[in-house]
């Protein structure tokens, strides 16, 4: 399960890579790092840096280039970068799920499949309300929630509603990773978040995951397995 955890991290940063809005720098072994032009969508694949200062002085400079935006640099081993100016901002529990059961339906939530740009506002409004209380969504999250639309063969932007209104939201990779995972404040203890996993259950085989401490229990409870902890390392203690 290890690999597979890391194997998706680095199909789910290559596919950013990719998109309209973004800059990568390109590492040894085929690791990169992507600059999307948000405050915190910017990622840096390189698993094991231990020794590399050159690529780490690299990628600390790239971020300085743009703005300085904060970005979050998952590694194998803390001690990798323990020493490289960068904050460690704390772990991701990495978390996987082989579903082998019915899950059943809410009926009072509906899932809405983004496949057009006209409903990208629906998107990228719900789930950055689901993270960040108090702001609106910046308009450069709307640009790089537009270009994910151009990627839909590998990545799926799915929305929740709850009796009609938007209610939480969610991405997923066509190898079973999930992002932006999140219901809005208001919507909350209402069944939405487990009718949105039993969604993402019914449309795949494995999932894989890296959940914060305030999400943790709720996957726990869920059925995902721990697999192990991830360290990351950003220049903005604040990352999760």
């Amino acid at each position: 399960m290890n690999q597979f955890v890391w194997n998706e991290m680095k199909f789910f940063v290559s596919r950013l890579s990719s998109l309209s809005v973004s800059e990568t720098l390109k590492l040894k072994d085929e690791s990169l790092c992507v600059f999307t032009n948000t405050l915190y969508d910017n990622w840096v694949y390189y698993p094991n840096p231990e020794g590399d200062s050159e690529s780490v002085s690299r990628v600390i400079e790239f971020f300085r280039e743009h703005d300085d935006r904060a970005f979050m640099w998952p590694v194998y081993d803390s001690e990798s970068l323990k020493h490289s100016g960068l904050i460690y901002a704390g772990d991701l529990v990495a978390m996987t799920l082989e579903p082998e059961r019915e899950y059943e339906s809410n009926p009072s939530v509906t899932f809405r499949h983004i496949e057009s740009h006209d409903d990208v506002s629906l998107w990228a409004c719900t789930a950055w309300e689901s993270f960040v209380e108090g702001d609106d969504v910046p308009e450069n999250f709307i640009a790089f929630t537009d270009a994910l639309i151009d990627d839909r063969e590998n990545i799926s932007l799915t929305a929740a509603m709850y009796e009609g209104e938007p209610a939480g939201a969610f991405l997923t990779t066509i190898m079973g990773g999930v992002y932006y995972f999140g219901v809005l404040p208001e919507m909350r203890r209402r069944g939405i978040a487990r009718s949105m996993m039993n969604e993402i259950c019914r449309n795949n085989k494995r999932i894989t995951l890296q959940a914060t401490e305030t999400g943790y229990k709720f996957y726990k409870s869920y059925g995902l397995t721990e697999n192990f902890r991830i360290p990351v390392y950003s220049n903005y203690a604040d990352i999760f």
